[in-house]
């Protein structure tokens, strides 16, 4: 489906996991956020040029998405660097403390239930669902249940 245009949402986290490294960690979400948004854009116009009306499935879909993870990401992280009184208790909640290591990141970007269309989450709720931690403590395991209602065949 996305053949070689895999490299964009490759390209778009390498960069900006380097800009949340070097920037200063106040700025960086706003240089961030101006650079994947600036990354999509020009994916849309070359989009536009080359195939203006078409419905060819290509990587602008999820560059969309990943433009909200990597803004998000970068803001967050950038909360992580100020005193819990100067923040909103949303911030409080969805701040990242420390810079995610590459594999995280990766995991985060390329998850998929949130790669092919959606939804965009946080990468805060994304390590507490994955570490089964706060309210992802008690999620049910659902699958003897749906193998037992597929296999007699029961409805609700």
């Amino acid at each position: 489906m996305y053949r070689g245009q895999i490299v964009h949402p490759i390209l778009m986290t390498v960069i900006s996991y380097i800009m949340m490294q070097v920037l200063p960690r106040k700025s960086q979400g706003k240089w961030v956020f101006v650079f994947v948004l600036a990354y999509l854009s020009c994916s849309h116009i070359y989009r536009m040029v080359t195939n203006f009306g078409g419905w060819d499935m290509d990587i602008t879909t999820y560059t969309m998405i990943l433009t909200a993870k990597l803004s998000a990401l970068a803001f967050c992280f950038g909360d992580g660097s100020y005193k819990n009184e100067d923040l909103l208790p949303e911030q409080i909640e969805r701040k990242v403390d420390k810079l995610p290591s590459p594999l995280e990141i990766a995991s985060y970007v390329f998850y998929c239930s949130g790669c092919i269309v959606g939804p965009f989450f946080e990468f805060s709720d994304y390590i507490m669902y994955i570490e089964e931690r706060g309210r992802y403590a008690k999620i049910p395991i659902s699958i003897v249940p749906a193998i037992k209602r597929f296999l007699t065949g029961k409805r609700k």
